[in-house]
Order: structure tokens, then sequence, then C-alpha cells
């Protein structure tokens, strides 16, 4: 009879173990769940921004001012980028001058090629070097407390930006038409999504998008 309490006590902590661990595994599914949510939401957003972008794009490239005749696309290409633009301007000026086979000192001393001048590319790099600066701050906020939190959020945004991607692909390749073809501003524009990839940009620049942890 003695061993009847003590059998008591164990089955009540087993329970409370059993309760405890049911919680937790709720409580982390939940949470994953909310990261998808964010992140979906997030990629949802960058996605309308973007496909308004190369919508304005393919507008310009295809229209032509009434009065000089001449291709708006072109008027813009002519103008000097935005100061808030720079950081995309210099990236960009830097992948043209390496492909020219220069080196990137002297890439500052040029200006981007109006032949293939991309308003996309201009966005696309700015908002990838934006992003990467606010992740930047997160986690070198208040000491790196917030680290464990950012890397929770990883796996999330990254299936999220790389269905994002994809599907913005998709929606280009089928916005372009035969006359786009011809024209180098359209047909190059698409692989203006990975020249953060080639600066270590958010978007694609991190080895980590392939590392099997997050697959």
């Amino acid at each position: 009879s003695k061993g009847k309490p003590t059998e008591s006590r164990l089955d009540t902590r087993q329970r409370k173990k059993q309760y405890e661990s049911t919680y937790q595994r709720l409580y982390h599914r939940k949470l994953r769940e909310k990261r998808a949510a964010a992140a979906s939401k997030w990629s949802t957003s960058i996605s309308d921004a973007a496909s308004r972008v190369w919508n304005l794009h393919r507008v310009l490239a295809r229209r032509n001012d009434p009065v000089t005749r001449k291709n708006f696309l072109a008027v813009v290409s002519e103008s000097s980028v935005p100061k808030e633009f720079g950081g995309a301007e210099g990236r960009l000026l830097e992948v043209q001058h390496r492909n020219m086979g220069g080196d990137d000192s002297r890439s500052g001393k040029m200006a981007l090629n109006k032949a293939n001048f991309s308003l996309f590319s201009l966005f696309w790099v700015q908002m990838s070097i934006g992003l990467g600066g606010r992740i930047q701050r997160l986690l070198k906020y208040d000491n790196g407390t917030l680290e464990g939190d950012v890397a929770a959020l990883y796996p999330a945004v990254r299936s999220a930006s790389l269905s994002m991607v994809s599907e913005l692909y998709d929606i280009m390749q089928m916005g372009l038409s035969s006359s786009d073809a011809g024209d180098a501003s359209m047909s190059g524009i698409t692989s203006s999504m990975m020249v953060s990839s080639s600066s270590g940009g958010v978007m694609g620049g991190s080895a980590g998008l392939e590392d099997a942890v997050f697959l």
C-alpha cells in the first residue's frame, strides 16, 4: 500500500511531461505557421512592387514621345540616377565593367550602358541592398540578442523568396513579346535579378541557400 502513492506521483509527473511535450510541439508548429505567413505576406508585397516596376519598364520601352518621336526609356536612361538608387547604380556599374573585362576600381568612372538600361535592375538591386541593410541592423541590435529570432525566420523567408523569384521570372518571360526579343534592355532584364547574387546580396548571395540544413 505504501507503493501506491509513489506510483501515483510518478504517473502525475509523466502526464505533466507529456502535456509539456505536446504543448511545446504545438507551440513550435504555431510559430512555424506564423513565420511562414509573415514571409508570404512580405514576398507578396515585394512581388507586387516588382511587377509594377517591370510593367512600367515595358511601357517606357514601347512608347515614344509623340512630338520628338524619342523613346521614353531612352529619355529616362539619359537622366541621372537618383541618389536614393546610388547603391544599385554602383553595383550595376561593377558588373558592367567586369563583363567588359575591366577591374572594379575604374567602374565608378563609367556610366550605365544606355542601350541596355534597365529600370527594373535599379529597383531590384536597390531593394536587395536595402533588405541586406535591415537584416544587418537586426543582427547587431542590442549586441545580437535577436540573432536567434532572425535565424529562425530564415527557412520561411528562403522558401518564400525562391517561390517569389520563380513566379516573377515566369511572369516576365510570358510578358516578353517577339518585338521585345530584339530589345537589349528587355532580353537581358531577367538576369538583373541575380546581380545581387554576384555581389553577395540577400536575394541569392548567401551560400546558405543551398545548405542541406535549411532544405
